[in-house]
């Protein structure tokens, strides 16, 4: 087993470090998908930046980003794009905040991608939180399903899910939503946090 250096134990606890060291790198994400042929819905259309908010991450939906004044982070493209650190050294990802602690992206039970709150950053052994890069690169495996009822000249927003099964076919038909498969296409980014935390 290859010994970690006090170098890389340092990296780990200090994002500006682990960045400068090549162990991490901030992303945006922009979530694609157009659909002529829509059974309900022709002419679906998703082309936006996630955005994290509610404890989920979301296309058409204003990201729950917070600026205290004394934290001397601005909240401003936050609202419109949320970025995403994904580490090289441990294969997990987080929000890119400056909260000490961070917010860690993890799966749920149901597939939901989703954070953790800023004061409790413990997560059940059963919730999936490695390797996800990869796995959101899969357009296979990504869907983002609606949320909400669609309000006349207000985009429908849409949850992001990661899951091996072959369909969301029982989640549309049980709760009426719209699900469909959404290619992610990731951009790096060379800045800090974007946000404090987000709600």
């Amino acid at each position: 087993m290859k010994p970690t250096t006090p170098l890389t134990v340092l990296a780990l606890a200090s994002p500006a470090l682990s960045a400068f060291l090549g162990l991490e790198f901030a992303y945006s994400i922009l979530a694609r998908h157009i659909d002529h042929h829509h059974p309900t819905h022709p002419g679906l259309e998703i082309d936006t930046t996630l955005t994290a908010a509610d404890s989920h991450i979301w296309a058409n939906k204003d990201g729950a980003a917070a600026c205290p004044p004394e934290a001397n982070v601005s909240c401003a493209a936050a609202l419109n794009t949320t970025t995403f650190v994904f580490s090289r050294k441990t294969n997990t990802a987080r929000l890119n905040v400056a909260h000490p602690g961070g917010q860690q992206l993890y799966v749920d039970a149901e597939g939901a991608v989703r954070y953790t709150p800023v004061d409790n950053s413990v997560l059940l052994a059963s919730v999936q939180t490695r390797h996800l890069k990869r796995r959101l690169h899969d357009g296979l495996r990504t869907w983002m399903c609606s949320e909400g009822k669609e309000e006349d000249g207000e985009e429908q927003a849409f949850k992001l899910y990661l899951t091996d099964k072959p369909a969301m076919r029982p989640m549309v038909e049980d709760e009426g939503k719209i699900c469909v498969r959404t290619d992610l296409h990731f951009q790096r980014l060379k800045k800090g946090p974007t946000a404090w935390q987000f709600d």
